[in-house]
């Protein structure tokens, strides 16, 4: 999937993403990045990080949960145009967000890994 991600976002061959295409590949990349335990372990950790920035970038003043970075991060890959390797890296941070926010979230991420589990064995 790397390979693929690689050559989706330089579109030069027969594989070229789009938007839309880039976020979904880069989503579904995390989660097997996810899945394969210590190897994706980067892509968690990212995504913790990302998460605990944001926390205390709103400071004392509240508290910005998984469930809201979620939703943050929804609207960044759907409200924007981001170009193929944004699009991507959100995908990839997302499995891990979604997957502590809980609800919805916690559903999508669980699907697409019963789903790629069949598919990959």
């Amino acid at each position: 999937m790397t390979v693929v991600l690689i050559l989706g976002i330089r579109g030069n061959g027969k594989i070229k993403f789009n938007h839309t295409s880039a976020v979904v590949m880069g989503f579904i990349t995390g989660q097997l990045y996810a899945m394969a335990g210590q190897f994706g372990a980067f892509a968690g950790d990212m995504s913790k990080g990302l998460s605990q920035a944001i926390q205390q970038g709103v400071g004392q003043g509240g508290t910005i949960g998984a469930g809201a970075i979620a939703l943050i991060m929804c609207a960044l890959m759907y409200g924007t145009k981001l170009k193929r390797t944004p699009g991507v890296v959100l995908g990839i941070l997302s499995p891990p967000i979604f997957t502590a926010a809980g609800g919805g979230f916690a559903i999508v991420t669980t699907l697409l890994s019963s789903a790629l589990t069949t598919v990959v064995g």
